[in-house]
């Protein structure tokens, strides 16, 4: 998980996820979104090409831009906009895409920043609290575009979270971001040794209304068995709603894992769990969970800078792509690169918000202050 640190320098955690791609632009907000309900497939966005981007407007005039070209700004925002307009368009991009490169030379290229200039301008507004249909098929779960994480620098049954707060204190963040912000969807695993602190929270809350996802490194079967028993009394709860195997490194992972995958398999049948996958941590691995029809859901780290990442965006993104073609539904992690881009987290978010092959991130965060923030980030300003 990666980082982020407001203006008071203190450190949040963070993951990433987001909609499916027939599913960004029309929000089910308001609706009832128990993890088992299925959500109805929304329209695709319309154009909004008089709206604002301030990521690429920022401070940037017809003069003071880069110059830039006619074709990058069609491509952006459509061929419809006056001709001074479009000028002006082109120029912030052009500048824009030109500063990513210059500050991250593995970073997203200009023209996949044209891209993901065109995603969020078309889909906004954004809600933190917009309802995303994950899985598909017969089974699907509506969580909320943004999860509360528990994991930064975790590992060894340790985070930031479980070492800077108490098992109170950390159960509050959860609570408030379900009942201030309408955030339903809670992200941990195994390893961050913060399962006892969501259990606390979800006693304060209707469990049919929280989608849990949680991750193991079981590498038998006998042990994914003995996990699957123990992480529901740690959590407290019958049914999880999203598991994940963690920290996919080996491009043979679907091999050396097949017998975890089969016990993982049944008790999807015995509706122990709810939709199964990975986390990935290495680009061949990445690419290995594309033709691999096991995975219904994978998490993936993408940043607009290429840092903590399993290679530069512009290898990333075509893999998950190809996952949102198959189907998968993609979760973002290091949306800010671990901490190294926290100063550029308004950036990143509309980053990874642009996107159409991210369905829904994961940040962890360590007070109620930072979670306002990312939230009203994400809503992004009133227009």
């Amino acid at each position: 998980m990666s980082r982020y640190a407001p203006s008071a320098r203190r450190p949040i955690s963070e993951h990433g996820f987001s909609p499916s791609t027939d599913s960004r632009c029309q929000s089910t907000q308001g609706e009832s979104a128990p993890g088992s309900i299925l959500a109805r497939r929304p329209n695709t966005c319309p154009p909004s090409p008089g709206s604002r981007n301030p990521w690429f407007f920022g401070g940037l005039t017809s003069t003071s831009a880069a110059p830039g070209t006619l074709a990058l700004i069609c491509q952006t925002h459509g061929s419809a906009l006056p001709l001074q307009i479009v000028s002006t368009l082109s120029r912030a991009a052009s500048y824009l895409a030109q500063k990513f490169r210059n500050q991250f030379p593995d970073g997203a290229s200009a023209d996949l920043i044209a891209r993901t200039c065109q995603g969020y301008e078309n889909c906004r507004p954004f809600r933190a609290d917009d309802r995303i249909r994950l899985g598909s098929g017969d089974r699907n779960i509506l969580a909320s575009r943004l999860a509360i994480g528990s994991g930064t620098d975790g590992w060894s049954r340790t985070s930031s979270q479980t070492r800077n707060l108490s098992l109170e204190e950390l159960s509050n963040l959860h609570l408030h971001a379900f009942h201030q912000h309408g955030i339903n969807f809670w992200e941990t695993a195994d390893e961050y040794g913060a399962h006892p602190h969501l259990a606390l929270a979800l006693t304060q809350v209707p469990r049919d209304q929280v989608v849990v996802l949680t991750k193991t490194v079981a590498e038998t079967p006998d042990a994914m068995r003995k996990e699957l028993d123990r992480f529901r009394k740690e959590l407290g709860i019958e049914h999880i709603d999203i598991l994940l195997m963690h920290c996919m490194t080996s491009p043979s992972w679907p091999e050396q894992q097949r017998g975890v995958m089969d016990v993982i398999s049944e008790a999807q049948e015995k509706g122990i769990i709810g939709l199964k996958g990975v986390s990935c941590h290495s680009f061949t691995a990445l690419e290995a969970a594309v033709d691999e029809p096991w995975v219904e859901v994978d998490l993936a780290r993408i940043n607009p800078g290429g840092l903590s990442m399993d290679a530069g965006p512009d290898r990333v993104v075509p893999v998950l792509e190809k996952m949102k073609r198959k189907e998968k539904s993609v979760l973002g992690m290091k949306i800010l690169g671990n901490g190294k881009l926290a100063e550029h987290r308004e950036a990143c978010l509309q980053f990874v918000l642009g996107l159409e092959s991210v369905d829904a991130f994961t940040i962890g965060f360590e007070s109620t202050t930072e979670i306002d923030e990312i939230v009203g980030l994400i809503a992004g300003p009133t227009q």
